[in-house]
């Protein structure tokens, strides 16, 4: 009796490590996911953000200078303007140019942030670095950086998962229950579904019945 006795507590006591190994498994499987979400929700790095904002600023004020510089010069220098049909003409003097437009009902509209990076771009960038360093989000990895860090987190989940799920499978064989990980019974779900809807198509297709949109055919 005594044997049996010892056994029964050797047993018992492999079954609470057990299951004291995939409880940790998990919990360092849930530690990896949070990880996972904080690199791949991140910000881009903080230089290459402020980076991008002075580009932007900078490639905006160009553009906006482009396009409006035959404006300006006809403003500034003044012109003169035939009345149609006639060869009187008419001087206009030299004027600032206008870059806002008026909204019926509501007056004059502001300049936008686009116009201010030609007309003021130190002001503009200096206004973006403020905002961006006043940032509380996270500011992470860049490429390749990120995409490295993302493979190596799943390599490791993808471990641990099938740790795991080896772990549960062979308890099982002896009627001891521990739940596969959130994420593999998911999987095991999703193909048990797919291997039920294939059987049940190609039983269809023995009984000369096939399916068009979802629709049975004979």
């Amino acid at each position: 009796m005594g044997k049996e006795i010892n056994a029964l507590k050797e047993a018992k006591a492999a079954v609470q490590q057990l299951r004291e190994r995939t409880t940790a498994m998990v919990a360092e499987h849930t530690a990896l996911l949070r990880e996972r979400e904080a690199v791949a929700l991140a910000h881009p790095p903080l230089e290459e953000v402020l980076a991008n904002a002075r580009r932007l600023v900078d490639e905006e004020g160009a553009r906006f200078v482009g396009e409006n510089a035959r404006s300006v010069v006809r403003a500034v220098g003044g012109h003169v303007d035939y009345i149609p049909g006639t060869t009187t003409e008419r001087f206009a003097v030299p004027y600032l140019p206008g870059f806002g437009f008026t909204v019926p009902g509501i007056g004059i509209h502001p300049l936008t942030l686009q116009q201010l990076a030609a007309i003021a771009p130190d002001i503009v960038k200096s206004f973006l670095e403020r905002a961006i360093r006043a940032c509380p989000g996270r500011f992470g990895l860049g490429e390749p950086a990120r995409s490295e860090k993302l493979a190596q987190i799943d390599a490791r989940l993808a471990d641990i998962e099938a740790a795991h799920t080896d772990l549960v499978d062979a308890a099982a064989a002896y009627d001891v229950r521990i739940p596969y990980m959130p994420a593999v019974e998911e999987r095991k779900y999703a193909e048990r579904r797919a291997a039920a809807s294939a059987e049940a198509e190609a039983a269809d297709r023995a009984n000369g019945i096939f399916r068009v949109g979802g629709i049975a055919a004979r």
